[in-house]
């Protein structure tokens, strides 16, 4: 664990020949090519190994997603979860409600994040932890991240994506001056320093 403050809006990415042009595909691949029994997957291959390894270690009885489009990775999180217990729930919410039919243990809720206010924090109340915490949405993510910080305890874990995109990676940074994260830096560094599209974006909360 480290805090924000130690660590850099830098990657092994930006390493890469042809770095800009090898990013474009990839967010190319994700959006139009990689998909979950049918579904749009839409996470980069280093996101996708490293949720998978969040998963094995953590095992949460809930997963909340802000972010669903079609549902690939809600559904993708439900198949890989299954394998390892049955007592579990995932919550996933988006603003446009594409009809997906998910698996009983998937409960879809339509939700405008600017919106915050009709937000029902009963779910959050009553969660079941440890929870996996997954903003994936973007739109008034802070305001998000408000809503959701007192009901993130120690055993739980938050990962802000697509931090990659150094405007909200700057907004992320600023937000947790003032809380108790600390970057989980052996996930983010699984495959190279900052080694995913989420730029210090792996958090536990501290005591």
């Amino acid at each position: 664990m480290i805090d924000i403050k130690d660590r850099f809006f830098d990657s092994f990415i930006f390493s890469i020949e042809n770095s800009s042009d090898w990013r474009q595909n990839v967010k190319k691949s994700k959006w139009n090519k990689q998909k979950w029994k049918g579904l749009t997957l839409m996470k980069d291959p280093m996101t996708l190994s490293t949720i998978q390894c969040i998963i094995n270690d953590l095992k949460p009885k809930t997963i909340i997603e802000f972010g669903t489009y079609d549902g690939g990775s809600a559904l993708w999180m439900h198949d890989i979860l299954k394998n390892f217990q049955d007592d579990f729930t995932i919550h996933t919410f988006d603003i446009v409600d594409y009809k997906t039919v998910f698996p009983k243990r998937i409960n879809f809720h339509q939700f405008d994040n600017y919106q915050i206010d009709s937000f029902n924090v009963e779910l959050l109340k009553n969660m079941i932890h440890p929870v996996l915490f997954i903003e994936d949405s973007h739109k008034n993510f802070i305001e998000l991240l408000n809503l959701i910080d007192p009901f993130v305890t120690e055993e739980d874990f938050l990962i802000v994506e697509d931090t990659i995109v150094k405007s909200k990676h700057d907004k992320m940074v600023e937000w947790l001056k003032d809380k108790k994260y600390k970057v989980n830096d052996y996930y983010c560094d699984m495959w190279g320093y900052n080694g995913s599209w989420n730029f210090n974006g792996y958090l536990q909360k501290m005591r």
